[in-house]
């Protein structure tokens, strides 16, 4: 369940990106990745799945923001970037992991073509690096051979 409601929200805001940048990302937006990288430090057990998938929602949402915060936290962004794959990229069920590619496969067209500061271009280029070769995988079935490659979705 918590799997879908993430991926309904991360589409809802994919779908409606300037919405969530003009109210929620000046403040909320950067609380909200300052408490997931308090909790991605402190993190144990099944928690790091959570806090993953919430760097993604940031990520989709707040892409300045996200960019920005992760530059002063080269730490948290190098361990996340570690882990990504293990944690967001790990699906209960086959048609969870088939919404997954679909969802990382538009993140992926979204940051390539939505115009990024020029000082945060090296954390975006690591982040699209990552999130372009990241294999999905679901519970119980053979894991892929990296590097994967993401889907071809059009353009929103």
């Amino acid at each position: 369940m918590r799997k879908v409601t993430l991926q309904t929200v991360l589409c809802l805001f994919l779908s409606f990106s300037a919405v969530a940048e003009n109210w929620f990302c000046p403040s909320l937006g950067l609380d909200s990745l300052v408490d997931a990288a308090d909790r991605w430090q402190k993190r144990d057990g099944g928690i790091g799945f959570v806090v993953s998938d919430e760097f993604l929602f940031l990520l989709a949402a707040c892409p300045a923001q996200f960019y920005a915060f992760m530059k002063t936290r080269p730490e948290i962004l190098n361990s996340w970037l570690d882990q990504v794959e293990q944690l967001s990229g790990f699906t209960g069920s086959p048609q969870e992991k088939q919404e997954r590619e679909v969802l990382l496969s538009t993140l992926v067209l979204e940051i390539k073509h939505k115009p990024g500061a020029k000082d945060d271009s090296s954390i975006r280029k690591r982040v699209l690096s990552k999130l372009e070769t990241m294999c999905v995988r679901a519970a119980d079935q053979p894991a892929p051979d990296p590097p994967c490659q993401r889907l071809k979705v059009k353009p929103q």
